[in-house]
């Protein structure tokens, strides 16, 4: 009985010790409100801290010494009743996007006494399919049951949302994502979940889908619009898979921007971003079909090597886009439409009485002018190495050269002529430097996940061939792909993987499994399907 006794009577002084805090905390409110009242007469934003910090000590009493009680009898309520008249009056002349954490570390600091997300509700997004949404709200309310707001959700939706929605709608725009990202990032502690699913589905990404619908290459390009990406990417990390649907709007765009844009004029300001947007597959697809051949023609008809008049724009335009290219695509470029100019100039200039010295110079002008991640590409190391070769061949050959001198095919992938032993040659040694040893093609290339198919991938674009998805499928279902040498995609194999293994369209209509070598030397020039 005593104990009953003791147990009644220690909780009639919490009941007490509750009841003195709580009428602490009421005083406090007055006390806070004549002095906000004071305070407006000659301030345009209160300091929140001289107005809120006035609760700390009590607030920490409640939630220290009762505990227990806190949430037994709803003292939320009271912790809420007492900051809402004054941030009510905090937030009448709050721009929340001129002071986006304007009351935060004061909320900050009351975060747990508001019982954020305690069973909170979903709400519907504007964006997606009504009838998922309503069955998603439907299980939300099965699982936590109907209830009300709770005093801190009913404050964020009655005073500080409508604040908020003014200020988006009328003052923001997605141009300049700064001020709502930084207000948004500020105040996520403090949101409720569904709160902050309104913030975005109804507030933000209607107005960003908006702009990128709005949003043109030519715009951007005279200054009266901003790059694509920064309409988008500043939200990807906040809006989660909501953001499918804008982002998939905004590659229609890059993939129209790329299919307008002109190669000659160098890569569109802002387009460098999206490569890592897209899948690898992806991004490569859209650069062969609407870039590379925009660039091999560049090299082809404007492009000359002139040893006398250098004239290197074409050439500058090209490589412009080496970080955008795959690095066997630029290889492959590069050997197809610049070696053959460059060799044949060499040639010229090697038949026709020469000083070495200054073909010697002119080479090692070539191969410094590149980047070295370009020179260790393997169609460009080739190149280089051909040229080398060819000018050790005329100087064993002497005056003989003009007549015997044998022109190397700078456009092919082998080596068809090699320079004499170095017995043969005493002075090319020390008049021509030799070339580096060559990385592999895919040095310069960002390494792919292992995989089969990864691995499949890196050897075809160490043998410069193009490994790309058809977009259709083989009478077994798989994904088939293309593997071909052209930079328009024609000729080569059509292969599908499976259990690491390659299965190859023969001409008879039936695939057969092959070894990825003989993929790629079919591929390369065997034999067609």
């Amino acid at each position: 009985m005593r104990r009953v006794v003791d147990a009644q009577e220690r909780k009639l002084a919490q009941l007490k010790g509750v009841m003195s805090c709580v009428e602490r905390v009421r005083a406090i409110e007055g006390e806070a409100t004549d002095l906000l009242r004071a305070l407006e007469s000659h301030e345009a934003q209160v300091d929140a801290e001289t107005v809120l910090g006035r609760f700390d000590d009590e607030f920490d009493r409640l939630l220290g010494d009762f505990a227990g009680e806190y949430e037994e009898m709803g003292l939320d309520e009271v912790v809420v009743g007492a900051v809402a008249p004054l941030l009510r009056r905090l937030w009448a002349s709050w721009d929340p996007l001129a002071s986006p954490s304007y009351t935060v570390p004061q909320l900050k600091r009351f975060r747990k006494l508001f019982r954020i997300d305690k069973d909170a509700l979903p709400v519907a997004s504007a964006t997606s399919d009504p009838h998922a949404e309503a069955e998603r709200l439907a299980e939300a309310r099965k699982r936590q049951g109907e209830r009300q707001m709770s005093p801190y959700e009913t404050l964020l939706w009655t005073v500080w949302l409508p604040r908020v929605r003014s200020a988006i709608n009328n003052s923001w725009s997605p141009s300049d994502p700064g001020p709502a990202v930084e207000f948004y990032t500020a105040w996520i502690p403090l949101l409720p979940s569904f709160v902050r699913d309104n913030i975005l589905d109804q507030l933000v990404l209607p107005k960003v889908s908006s702009a990128i619908a709005d949003w043109s290459p030519s715009a951007a390009k005279r200054g009266a619009a901003p790059p694509l990406h920064t309409l988008v990417f500043p939200w990807l990390e906040h809006a989660g898979e909501r953001m499918d649907m804008v982002l998939d709007e905004a590659k229609r765009k890059v993939r129209s921007w790329l299919k307008a844009s002109k190669a000659r004029d160098g890569v569109p300001q802002g387009l460098d971003a999206w490569k890592t947007a897209f899948s690898k597959s992806d991004w490569d697809t859209l650069l062969l079909k609407h870039v590379l051949p925009q660039l091999g023609a560049l090299l082809r008809e404007q492009f000359v090597v002139n040893p006398r008049s250098q004239d290197l724009a074409p050439l500058e335009a090209v490589l412009a886009w080496r970080l955008l290219l795959r690095s066997s695509m630029l290889s492959q470029l590069l050997e197809a439409e610049f070696f053959p100019k460059w060799g044949d100039a060499l040639y010229v200039w090697l038949t026709s009485e020469p000083n070495l010295e200054q073909v010697a110079e002119w080479y090692s002008w070539w191969k410094s002018y590149f980047p070295e991640e370009v020179v260790a590409l393997s169609g460009v190391s080739r190149g280089f190495r051909k040229g080398l070769d060819l000018m050790n061949q005329a100087m064993a050959l002497g005056d003989d050269a003009k007549y015997r001198l044998k022109k190397p095919d700078f456009a092919s992938k082998h080596d068809r002529s090699r320079a004499p032993s170095s017995s043969s040659t005493p002075k090319a040694s020390s008049r021509v430097p030799p070339p580096r040893a060559p990385l592999t093609a895919t040095a310069a290339e960002d390494p792919d996940d292992i995989t089969f198919r990864s691995v499949v991938e890196e050897l075809a674009a160490a043998a410069n061939l193009v490994f790309l998805p058809t977009g259709k499928v083989a009478p077994q279902g798989q994904a088939t792909f293309r593997v071909s040498r052209g930079v328009d995609g024609k000729g080569g194999v059509t292969v599908y993987l499976e259990d690491d293994v390659v299965w190859l369209l023969e001409k008879g209509g039936e695939y057969s499994p092959v070894s990825v070598e003989d993929m790629v030397k079919r591929a390369s020039g065997g034999a067609r399907s």
